[in-house]
C-alpha cells in the first residue's frame, strides 16, 4: 500500500488540440479538477492496480471538499478514493 501525504488542490489542466504555431490562434480545452502533487501521486498508483491512501487538507477554493466530506474532515481523513 502506498500512502501520500499533502494538499488537495484545485488544477487547471489545458489542452491544446495541435502544436502551437506563431501567429495562429490555437484552439484548447480546459477543465478544472481536483490534484495537487500527493493526490496526483495517489491517483496514477489506482490506475495501475495499487491501493493507495491519501492524506491530506483541501483547499479554500471553488471544488472544495469531495462531495460528502465536510471540510473540517479533510483535515484527518484517508481518503479510499484517489483525488
Amino acid at each position: 500500500m502506498l500512502l501520500t501525504i499533502g494538499d488537495l488542490l484545485e488544477e487547471i489542466l489545458v489542452r491544446l488540440d495541435a502544436a502551437p504555431v506563431r501567429g495562429v490562434v490555437s484552439s484548447v480545452r480546459s477543465a478544472r479538477v481536483r490534484g495537487g502533487s500527493a493526490a496526483n501521486v495517489a491517483a496514477i498508483d489506482a490506475e495501475i492496480g495499487g491501493t493507495p491512501r491519501f492524506v491530506g487538507q483541501v483547499g479554500d477554493d471553488a471544488l472544495g471538499p469531495p462531495p460528502g466530506v465536510a471540510p473540517q474532515a479533510m483535515l484527518s481523513c484517508v481518503c479510499d478514493e484517489p483525488a
